[in-house]
């Protein structure tokens, strides 16, 4: 999913040239992360809880494909989807 969020934006970033100044800190990462696996925003512990772990992942790439796979093993996910 990290890497499908990526190629999307990259895809979005060719069609509309305006976007490719537009860059996606760790907090709107973590903040489209939990949109898109729970719909619904971060709560404050759990958002600090991610920007944490993406500062301290050894690429940021990495530490999105570990975001994605906790949400999506999250009983919220499970139960929901």
């Amino acid at each position: 999913r990290a890497e499908q969020l990526a190629t999307a934006l990259e895809k979005e970033k060719q069609r509309n040239p305006d976007l490719a100044a537009v860059e996606m800190g760790p907090d709107d990462l973590v903040r489209e992360a939990y949109l898109r696996t729970l719909s619904r925003l971060p709560k404050d512990d759990e958002r600090q809880i991610a920007m944490r772990y993406l500062s301290e992942s050894e690429t940021p790439a990495s530490g999105m494909k570990d975001l994605m796979w906790a949400l999506l093993n999250t009983k919220e996910f499970i139960v929901n989807r």
